[in-house]
């Protein structure tokens, strides 16, 4: 202690003499007609000392050490280049490491961008197609104002494509409604033979659709579910409070092409 309180020692010494565990890396080395230098860092639990040392050359020349030994110092100057070369080499790898990875995700969210950008446009045209000859004058208004027309698009669109199954002339069913609650986690076991005709008139109807490939796959994506609401009114008691009714539900609705994603949509059987 009493070495390093009287300044004795450099870090280097100070660190060896302290006992603390440390690896020391070179970071560069070099010469020059004046003499020689390097640059090392000792690192270990909390510490970090980057170190920089210059030899001048003439006090070793005074001392003869580096007359007559022209292989030697040839032997030390490829060392010196070698090393910087490796220490180059490594810093670039790091860097050109970090630019491909920096490409590559621009690269990748570019390409997600592109693909967002391309569904967007083919459904603002899918929708300006069909709102043409679909669509109500409300959504015609909207489009020409440049909206995209969605969501009403979607309600017109759900109401068009099911008309055959929910229109006059057919059973009493509901207009078709977007299932928001999504999974209802409850399937009726034993529904009334109006549910399980409507689920059959909802698959054949799906397959019509190009939404199922045949009546088995559309049944896959059917469930006939009880759904509770609450009743806002003073005239129920707190256990009355909740309507139960019951719905089939189609999972694999798509307003359009691939561009539009799947929704879920629910159909209420009048008794």
């Amino acid at each position: 202690m009493d070495a390093i309180a009287a300044g004795k020692l450099g870090l280097g010494q100070i660190v060896v003499v302290s006992q603390i565990p440390t690896k020391r890396s070179l970071v560069e080395v070099g010469r020059d007609r004046e003499g020689f230098w390097r640059t090392y860092a000792i690192e270990g639990p909390e510490l970090y000392i980057k170190i920089y040392e210059y030899f001048p050359r003439k006090p070793y020349q005074a001392l003869g050490w580096l007359e007559g030994h022209d292989d030697l110092r040839q032997r030390i100057e490829v060392r010196l280049e070698s090393l910087n070369s490796i220490a180059g080499q490594q810093a670039r790898a790091k860097l050109d490491a970090a630019d491909d990875e920096r490409d590559a995700t621009r690269a990748e969210q570019e390409a997600k961008d592109a693909a967002k950008q391309e569904r967007d446009d083919t459904r603002a045209a899918e929708i300006k197609e069909w709102a043409a000859e679909h669509g109500s004058t409300r959504l015609k208004a909207q489009i020409e104002l440049g909206l995209d027309g969605w969501p009403l698009y979607l309600h017109e669109r759900l109401t068009a494509d099911w008309t055959p199954v929910t229109g006059p002339g057919t059973d009493d069913f509901a207009s078709p409604e977007l299932d928001n609650d999504g999974e209802h986690g409850v399937t009726l076991v034993n529904p009334s033979l109006l549910l399980a005709k409507a689920a059959k008139q909802i698959a054949t109807r799906a397959v019509e659709l190009g939404l199922a490939a045949d009546i088995d796959d559309a049944i896959g994506s059917i469930e006939i579910v009880p759904i509770e609401f609450a009743i806002d009114s003073d005239d129920y008691s707190e256990e009355e409070m909740c309507e139960r009714q019951e719905y089939v539900t189609f999972a694999g609705y798509r307003p359009g092409s691939e561009a539009f994603e799947t929704k879920t949509i629910r159909f209420r059987c009048e008794e």
